[in-house]
């Protein structure tokens, strides 16, 4: 059947022609009328054809949700790759007044909520503890209750409404962590230096806290991030492009600063898992990094950061004693300065190293990164005075968490191996790395150990190799895969550009010269001791 308004549009035509609507409609006019019917019925089939094909279409995706669920429940082989968060810190000073009064104001605003919720969550529970006789996790207030109970609050109306509800979340997520590691600490006591403190109070006068700007209230448009009218805060520059995740702003004694966090998908380059590199971490070689395929070790030198925190103690030393002697109480501006920039300063040292090392990775086919580092290995130190301020001012947990997250955006695996009695026992020996009373090498003086054969090698190195063998095994050693890559390490420059390509042997070597391979030949004015090689060293 034809539908009526082509009904419609051919009757006027025939009407148009000398023949009345009521008349007799030719032949003709009858063979228009049927084939009108038939593209009708043939454009509905289409409009069928295509609402079956999108209802096919969600039936296919519902049920590839479903098969990665029972594939996950029946742990079937299916790979998965989380989205990283990708974080981008801006600094703003508080000598810029147009971002200072707003920034002051909201961060007051933060504390004043987070004491009050705080304040509320501490008077249940003690209530509690009264009957009870200790603090009760089940006691704890939920979000929903603190919400209703403080929502019509003078101290919730001054933020913004999802800022507020975030504050309520950190509070409430503190008090959970308190009770979390209170639990843990009655299993572990050697894991804390002292009992958990339950969560306290900041400070009520020109005190001020952590804010927090969820993606419904923050946009970046044209390299800017826009915050809402209501906080009156100035536009901030950023590289990030697209949706954001949050925003944070963390006050940090003469400056603000404004994490920026979205997620990032991360590259999955497929790098061989089997091809490892060792880290090893120190004062006077921040990095020394060797790998069990026969390439040239590298160490990254430790100078930078000795330099930056003596120039530190100095200025701060001198800082102090003004300050007592002026009489004035809590940290000056200008220390505040001097410490922001040391670990400005720091940051961008690590920044530099740990780019050095995933590229080197990428260039290098290195799936996986083996870090030596040991849990509270800063406390009791005996190293003498000057060494021990040096290296507890050093934060290799920091580099270790600016490696992983560099290498997770990469697909490369980055693992912490504890390196006791790692720098006592000989690598090149596959001596057992364990507490022994007689050792088969020893540490001639600093940087040099000497093997059971007088093999001379990097200190660093020997422990390197052994943080390696922690975690592969023996066998690249066995194989004598790089021992005079190991003899002489390479010392690498973070301003150096990697350039890797193929070697005659087909092996990765570098123009730049920080990694050669083959290896030649080590000379016999460094190293007496290869003349007197057996057969268990041999070059590579």
């Amino acid at each position: 059947m034809a539908t009526k308004s082509n009904r419609k549009k051919l009757l006027d035509s025939v009407a148009g022609s000398g023949f009345s609507r009521r008349g007799v409609i030719h032949e003709k006019e009858k063979k228009k009328l049927a084939v009108i019917s038939h593209n009708t019925r043939k454009n509905k089939s289409k409009k069928v054809k295509k609402s079956l094909i999108k209802v096919t279409k969600r039936s296919l995706k519902k049920f590839l949700k479903l098969l990665d669920t029972v594939s996950g429940f029946f742990f079937l082989p299916v790979k998965r790759y989380r989205k990283t968060e990708q974080i981008q810190i801006r600094i703003i000073k508080k000598k810029y007044k147009k971002y200072k009064d707003p920034l002051s104001k909201i961060c007051h605003h933060a504390k004043n909520l987070y004491n009050k919720a705080n304040f509320e969550i501490r008077q249940r529970l003690f209530l509690h503890r009264k009957a009870d006789g200790s603090l009760n996790k089940r006691y704890l207030p939920k979000y929903v209750f603190l919400y209703h109970l403080l929502k019509n609050e003078m101290v919730y109306k001054e933020l913004p409404a999802q800022t507020a509800q975030q504050i309520l979340k950190v509070v409430r997520q503190t008090w959970k962590g308190y009770f979390e590691a209170h639990e843990d600490y009655k299993e572990r006591h050697d894991k804390y230096q002292g009992e958990p403190r339950i969560p306290g109070y900041k400070k009520k006068k020109d005190g001020e806290w952590l804010v927090v700007f969820t993606n419904q209230q923050c946009r970046v448009k044209n390299g800017c991030l826009i915050f809402p009218k209501r906080v009156n805060i100035p536009p901030i520059r950023t590289r990030i492009r697209g949706k954001i995740n949050q925003v944070r702003i963390l006050p940090r004694g003469n400056v603000y600063v404004c994490e920026i966090i979205s997620e990032k998908n991360p590259k999955i380059l497929g790098l061989d898992r089997k091809r490892v590199l060792g880290i090893d971490l120190g004062l006077n070689n921040t990095v020394t990094c060797v790998n069990n395929v026969g390439l040239k070790s590298g160490i990254i030198k430790g100078g930078v950061i000795k330099s930056i925190n003596q120039f530190y103690n100095k200025l701060k030393a001198r800082y102090q004693s003004i300050k007592d002697k002026q009489g004035i109480e809590g940290e000056t501006k200008r220390l505040q300065k001097l410490r922001l920039k040391r670990n400005n300063r720091i940051n961008n040292f690590f920044h530099q190293i740990t780019r050095k090392l995933v590229n080197y990775c990428i260039l290098g086919n290195f799936g996986k990164i083996v870090v030596g580092y040991n849990p509270g290995w800063k406390d009791k130190l005996n190293l003498g005075k000057r060494n021990n301020q040096n290296f507890v001012q050093v934060p290799f947990k920091k580099l270790i968490d600016l490696l992983k997250y560099k290498g997770r955006l990469v697909g490369i695996k980055v693992v912490m191996v504890e390196e006791w009695y790692t720098s006592k026992t000989s690598a090149l020996d596959l001596e057992p790395i364990k507490k022994r009373k007689n050792y088969l090498g020893k540490r001639v003086h600093r940087g040099l150990f000497l093997t059971k054969n007088k093999v001379k090698i990097n200190a660093d190195v020997n422990a390197a190799l052994n943080i390696l063998r922690k975690n592969v095994g023996n066998e690249f050693i066995k194989h004598k895969k790089g021992l005079s890559c190991w003899l002489q390490p390479k010392i690498w420059r973070t301003y150096e550009n990697l350039n890797l390509k193929k070697g005659k042997s087909n092996q990765l070597v570098v123009d730049s010269g920080v990694v050669n391979s083959p290896c030649p030949q080590s000379p016999k004015k460094r190293n007496e001791g290869m003349n007197s090689i057996s057969g268990n060293y041999s070059a590579c």
